[in-house]
């Protein structure tokens, strides 16, 4: 806009006229009107600009609001833009446009943590700084197996918020059409794999039920063919494996397992086990 303005001021001054102008500057999109206006700003003012102070004026986003609500959140930032609108009296649009144009925030989302007490985070500094260690002194190369297991189960899959019938009226005889069923306990299967510096272990399966250790393939596959990848270093290496849920009681038995069987090897998942 300015630079239209400029533009007519300059054409004007080099001796057209404002139909001439407007001729001119029809291409870029400038009206009559617009010609018109900039010319009478120019002479009554001696410059193209916006006269400072017109317009009207401001009644809501005004510096008074703007510190009344940058102080309501710095009090308390988990505040509501409905709440901040109700207590203060101002709209919620305009709370939203002072929050975020003029103070400058941005909304996070909360998240969900694990709980940790001093001890743990005290043992996973340890046990991370011995971790970083190793590379230097050439331990970690094909030694530290990353390991996690996921539990599927058989079961029909319902969104609550998409999944829809499209019916007239709901009646006894589609009433069982409404129901998904659920129960206790239902048919499922848990596969665990791991992964290392150089290739990835095959999948393992396990029925529900089974509590006992089962042993892991040697042998790692990568990429679309199995090879003998980490053969060396897993030769004497056989680790056993917990087929329950990832509880902190088989967390601490996957980390025996493998320091008694396996010296040297690091299990990601295990050692975390008791404390992620």
């Amino acid at each position: 806009m300015e630079d239209n303005h400029s533009a007519i001021v300059a054409l004007y001054r080099s001796g057209m006229k404002p139909l001439q102008i407007f001729k001119e500057l029809k291409s870029i999109g400038v009206s009559q009107s617009q010609v018109y206006r900039a010319i009478k700003r120019y002479l009554g003012t001696g410059s193209s600009k916006k006269r400072h102070g017109g317009g009207r004026r401001r009644t809501a986003r005004i510096a008074a609001n703007i510190g009344r609500l940058r102080k309501r959140l710095q009090r308390n930032p988990r505040q509501s833009s409905r709440k901040s609108s109700k207590s203060t009296g101002i709209s919620r649009s305009t709370v939203m446009r002072i929050v975020k144009e003029d103070l400058g925030l941005k909304p996070f989302k909360l998240r969900k943590v694990q709980e940790l007490s001093s001890a743990q985070k005290g043992n996973r500094l340890t046990r991370s700084r011995a971790l970083l260690k190793r590379p230097a002194n050439g331990e970690l190369e094909n030694m530290v197996l990353f390991s996690d297991e996921k539990i599927f189960t058989v079961e029909q899959v319902l969104n609550r918020k998409n999944d829809r019938l499209w019916l007239k009226e709901r009646s006894p005889v589609s009433s069982s059409l409404f129901n998904i069923a659920r129960k206790q306990g239902p048919l499922s299967i848990i596969v665990w794999a791991g992964i290392t510096e150089s290739g990835r272990t095959p999948l393992v399966f396990s029925r529900k039920g089974i509590q006992n250790e089962r042993r892991a393939p040697p042998i790692f596959s990568s990429g679309n063919t199995s090879e003998a990848v980490g053969r060396e270093a897993f030769r004497e290496c056989k680790v056993d494996i917990s087929t329950g849920l990832c509880s902190s009681s088989y967390g601490t038995l996957n980390s025996e397992v493998a320091s008694e069987q396996c010296t040297g090897l690091h299990i990601a998942n295990a050692m975390a086990g008791q404390h992620s």
